[in-house]
């Protein structure tokens, strides 16, 4: 089985890569790798087919560097869920590790340098941040047992949705003046006038 820096995070492997600016070429510091793991599920009632089995992360180094271990004992662990995220930037997040071989965009965010993924995120808009939002972490579990193991992770989600959330005020505030209804009362009534007495 091979348990070095390449493909195979099925038991034992590592994942190692390094994060970049998508337009700069610089390194990202901060950036945070989480992976999920599920297996077929024989004992837990509260999951059907499947259940988590295990969740880790690790966050790129100054120089973008990152390894994340493996290391899951478990009966037939499938492939895991790969979420890499940093807050201001593109979300990659594949449904199973096998996804992020397979390049989806031009030239794609993940390509493979010797068994090291080069990975390019973009830095984006808010308007970007806000559509991508509601996808950040979708496959990683998020049970309460796991949570110690997705910290990282999840404080780059809170602060994502904290710079959000000023955004989403404004448009709010934005919407309310475009879309509000002003009832027209109409000019005030002329003064009226005083009929003079007409003389005998």
């Amino acid at each position: 089985m091979n348990t070095s820096c390449g493909r195979n995070l099925n038991y034992y492997g590592t994942y190692c890569g390094k994060v970049l600016d998508k337009d700069t070429n610089q390194p990202i510091e901060g950036v945070v790798v989480a992976a999920s793991w599920i297996s077929p599920n024989f004992t837990d009632s509260h999951y059907s087919l499947t259940r988590p089995t295990k969740v880790a992360e690790v966050v790129s180094d100054k120089y973008g560097k990152f390894c994340l271990r493996g290391r899951v004992f478990a009966m037939i662990p499938y492939e895991p869920s790969i979420a890499i995220f940093k807050s201001g930037y593109s979300y990659i997040g594949a449904v199973h590790y096998p996804d992020l071989f397979e390049s989806t965009g031009d030239p794609g965010p993940v390509t493979w340098e010797n068994n090291t993924a080069i990975i390019k995120l973009e830095k984006l808009t808010i308007e970007k941040r806000d559509k991508q939002f509601s996808n950040i972490g979708m496959y990683i579990a998020n049970d309460t047992i796991f949570k110690a193991y997705r910290k990282n992770f999840d404080s780059e989600i809170d602060k994502e949705k904290a710079e959000l959330e000023i955004f989403w005020e404004q448009r709010r505030q934005k919407e309310y003046l475009e879309n509000r209804t002003v009832i027209p009362i109409g000019p005030a009534e002329p003064p009226r006038k005083t009929l003079k007495s007409v003389p005998k």
